[in-house]
């Protein structure tokens, strides 16, 4: 089966390369999640994507982000997402959650 392939940082242009940049912010600097990449080959759904990532599953809001986290790594585990669901128990380790937890 055909996959997309990522948009290196090093290969964005205008828009994505704006994104990018934001996204590796929100990261404080660290490396930008794969998926993000894949995204950059569409610009307008990487913009979309980023938004809502950083207000619904990344920041304090009506959850906190531990149980922000813990649910996104359930969902990407049912979904069967190797690259999210290694992401966010990656996330929920560094949030302090135990690996019994995870």
């Amino acid at each position: 089966m055909p996959r997309i392939a990522p948009l290196p940082v090093a290969e964005a242009t205008d828009i994505v390369a704006q994104s990018y940049d934001r996204i590796a912010e929100m990261f404080e600097g660290g490396s930008i999640p794969a998926p993000f990449l894949v995204y950059g080959r569409v610009p307008a759904f990487l913009q979309d994507f980023y938004m809502n990532f950083k207000k619904f599953v990344w920041t304090e809001g009506h959850l906190d982000v531990k149980t922000k986290s813990t649910l996104a790594l359930a969902v990407a585990s049912a979904a069967k997402c190797a690259a999210w669901a290694d992401f966010f128990a990656e996330r929920c380790t560094k949030l302090g959650l135990p690996a019994q937890h995870v």
